[in-house]
């Protein structure tokens, strides 16, 4: 849990969450408290700027850091779901090309 917090305050300072389920390849994560997502709600901003801006920055943040990696998003809070959860795991793409 300890690492799933360090590198929340590094990319969205204030994120609450935990680290559901992971393994060497894959990593699952559930955000129950979003503070880009408070902020924009408390200034009246639609949901899909936010959304779309969120989705981008991480996963960008995480191909840019290893570039064999990407994220995927499974559920969103700015999608109405009740917590955003997440998996990081070995791209399809760097797999295949090297089993072709």
């Amino acid at each position: 849990m300890k690492h799933g917090k360090i590198v929340s305050n590094i990319l969205i300072p204030g994120t609450e969450g935990e680290i559901v389920d992971s393994c060497p390849e894959r990593v699952v994560t559930k955000v129950t408290s979003c503070p880009l997502l408070n902020n924009k709600r408390k200034l009246g901003l639609d949901d899909e700027g936010i959304c779309i801006a969120c989705r981008a920055f991480n996963k960008n943040a995480v191909e840019s850091l290893n570039p064999y990696y990407t994220q995927s998003f499974i559920s969103r809070m700015c999608l109405g779901d009740d917590y955003c959860e997440s998996v990081v795991e070995r791209s399809r793409f760097f797999l295949s090309s090297f089993l072709d």
